[in-house]
């Protein structure tokens, strides 16, 4: 019998093209161009800025009015679903959604969201250099043993570039490097959670 590869993290990324990626642009900056932008005071002040709905921070679907963009992210999370042998009619919402700026110096310390199903990042605006989006391995914690060292990558990324999509897993630990660039970075992020 073979090796099997078990207890795989599944992170879905996919590239928005032409048209619908213009269309979703042209929503977001909308948005972005009218929004208050803040730093959350319970982080560092070196952290990015979030754009926020009354000073509250990720409380808010701040994007819900962004029916193309949300049309995408259903597209995609049916498509995510589908790769999973997972149902894709299932009831789910867009729980809290936001803008990210990030301007040089800046970054988004290791986190998760680990009280909602999927998270997901759609990129706006990136040069490519500007802070990669790192996902630590959930299976690093077993690195000290010798097969387990031989196997695992201890840091995944993302390819950053204008129209990524991607979800994962909401208690995937998350981390950006710091933007050593003069390039500001937009990200639009949004949390889902199932009906059960």
């Amino acid at each position: 019998m073979p090796t099997l590869s078990w207890f795989p993290m599944p992170v879905y990324v996919d590239k928005v093209l032409g048209e619908a990626k213009e269309k979703i642009e042209e929503e977001l900056y909308d948005v972005y161009n009218k929004a208050k932008f803040a730093q959350n005071p319970q982080w560092t002040k070196d952290t990015n800025e979030l754009s926020v709905v009354n000073d509250s921070f990720f409380t808010a679907n701040e994007l819900k009015d962004c029916t193309i963009f949300n049309d995408c992210i259903d597209y995609h999370l049916k498509e995510y679903l589908k790769q999973l042998a997972t149902p894709t009619n299932l009831d789910y919402f867009i729980d809290n959604s936001w803008l990210t700026r990030t301007t040089k110096g800046k970054y988004i310390h290791q986190h998760d969201h680990g009280n909602y199903d999927i998270s997901g990042v759609y990129y706006l605006k990136t040069n490519g250099e500007d802070g990669q989006l790192y996902f630590p391995s959930p299976h690093r914690l077993l690195a000290g043993n010798f097969i387990i060292s031989r196997i695992v990558d201890y840091y995944q990324h993302l390819p950053l570039e204008n129209g990524v999509i991607a979800m994962w897993p909401s208690v995937l630990l998350h981390n950006t490097e710091p933007n050593e660039t003069d390039h500001e970075r937009i990200s639009a992020s949004f949390n889902i959670k199932f009906r059960t």
